[in-house]
């Protein structure tokens, strides 16, 4: 019977696509139009989205303004705005923040779902403003977000289900740090976890499944926590987790 990949290959052929190898398709790839390509996006993107919330009535019903900031809206506009100097994105990351730190985090006291907490962009606007309120925000997320109390037990994340979510409380348990709250206990702890998840992904590979956002989740969280508390074993685990996805999942 026809393999998943051969009927990809003929589907691809039949349309006139090449299909390039990895080698061919690293050498072809011009850096230059790599970043062009990535900044239009970005503009493009980034301004379609934060119309959105310009135009919008905050105090609207909360699903679709809530869906909008969907992946930390504030900390990419704070990000758009630090890279092309124009201030309408300071303005667009308030407005996000005005659904997601004030009419969700703050009104449920930071116990949100897992996969719903995002502290890196409120931190920025703390730092860039003073707001205490912004402070409080990123501690309750820290703390009482999924997983986060120090009475939940390491069990429940100790799998690679719970990748992402160990992964963003990692990311507040620094953000935290970062605007002046003390240490968590539980930091270490997940660092050692976040390892433990590219070991199942790509090491032992008792992994169910593996997708590669999750993988740039995790990445990026031992990146930011061996920034902060150099760990020996973050780099040789990234390198191991970037060949993985490069030798297992290439799709021509």
């Amino acid at each position: 019977p026809i393999t998943r990949r051969e009927l990809l290959k003929s589907s691809i052929l039949s349309t006139g696509i090449t299909v390039l190898s990895k080698r061919d398709a690293f050498a072809a790839l011009d850096p230059k139009t790599a970043v062009d390509g990535w900044r239009k996006n970005m503009l493009k993107f980034g301004e379609k989205h934060g119309r959105f919330r310009a135009q919008a009535d905050l105090d609207g019903p909360i699903d679709p303004l809530l869906g909008a900031t969907f992946y930390d809206a504030q900390r990419v506009f704070y990000l758009i705005g630090d890279y092309t100097k124009d201030k309408v994105w300071t303005k667009y990351a308030e407005r996000a923040m005005a659904v997601y730190r004030d009419r969700y985090v703050m009104k449920h006291d930071g116990k949100l779902l897992g996969y719903w907490n995002f502290t890196r962009g409120i931190a920025m606007h703390y730092k860039r403003t003073g707001d205490p309120v912004s402070r409080q925000a990123v501690r309750m997320l820290a703390q009482n977000g999924a997983y986060g109390p120090d009475a939940t037990p390491l069990d429940w994340t100790k799998s690679v289900d719970r990748s992402r979510e160990v992964a963003y409380q990692i990311n507040a348990k620094l953000d935290a740090g970062s605007v002046g709250e003390p240490r968590a206990p539980k930091l270490v702890k997940f660092g050692d976890q976040a390892l433990g998840h590219i070991d199942q992904w790509f090491v032992s590979k008792t992994s169910p499944y593996l997708q590669p956002f999750m993988v740039g989740l995790t990445s990026e969280a031992l990146i930011n926590w061996d920034a902060q508390n150099p760990d020996p074993r973050v780099l040789p685990a990234l390198k191991t987790a970037a060949a993985g996805l490069w030798n297992h999942l290439w799709v021509a």
